[in-house]
């Protein structure tokens, strides 16, 4: 029994120290860079390629927010027509140039069917946006270009989120889908950013706790054993 008890305890040892050097690896792999690799990065936009969707709401009350949220859904109806197939930021910004009207058309309707008379006005510039995050992915404040709509007055709480690449659907589903990452551009000098691989780090978590689990699982067996065994020594 004592021979069998070393063995299983030995084991957890080895399953504890395996979990901790798999940890530990993640941690490293989070820090390093990796040139010319293709990984994701846990800052995956900047200024230079997204184009942002900001939403001004006429008031706070909540007829105009809703109000709000319907005209974001009719623009994210259009722009997802007008911008599939874009392939570049330059090509998704010239539609949406060509196509401004269309989108304040959109938007204008929504209102006048909810029965207000306020003017919509869609402007397509370069407008500062304070940090953001999308599911796992960190967007940093900065000067964007953008689209920005502004409903009556624009003084009620705003929406945002980023129209290209299209992660205003990722905020609307709740984070059900993944957006795909792609690797930052190395800057002049011919550096590379500090990259993230996120799967790789996730895993390795998910084997830490799971060995955790099961080591926690062992050691409180081996604690009632030891309080039975006390307990039969004392009677």
């Amino acid at each position: 029994m004592a021979k069998k008890f070393r063995s299983r305890l030995l084991l957890s040892g080895i399953i504890l120290a395996a979990a901790l050097l798999l940890s530990f690896l993640a941690v490293q792999v989070t820090s390093s860079t990796l040139p010319g690799e293709a990984a994701f990065v846990e800052e995956a936009f900047n200024v230079e390629n997204l184009i942002r969707l900001h939403v001004l709401a006429n008031s706070d009350s909540p007829a105009d927010q809703e109000l709000k949220l319907k005209v974001r859904d009719a623009v994210l109806a259009e722009t997802g027509h007008l911008l599939t197939g874009a392939a570049t930021k330059a090509e998704a910004w010239e539609k949406l140039e060509l196509n401004r009207e269309v989108l304040q058309a959109a938007a204008q309707n929504v209102v006048n069917l909810a029965g207000k008379n306020y003017p919509v006005e869609v402007r397509l510039g370069e407008y500062h946006f304070p940090e953001r995050t999308y599911g796992t992915l960190r967007v940093p404040a900065g000067d964007y270009q953008a689209v920005k709509v502004v409903i009556g007055e624009g003084r009620g709480r705003n929406w945002w989120c980023v129209l290209f690449p299209p992660l205003c659907l990722l905020e609307g589903a709740g984070e059900a889908h993944q957006p795909v990452v792609r690797q930052q551009k190395a800057a002049d000098q011919g550096e590379h950013r500090q990259v993230v691989v996120e799967w790789r780090l996730k895993y390795f978590e998910g084997l830490y706790r799971d060995y955790s689990q099961k080591l926690a699982a062992f050691l409180h067996s081996v604690r009632n054993r030891a309080v039975l065994s006390a307990q039969e020594l004392s009677s």
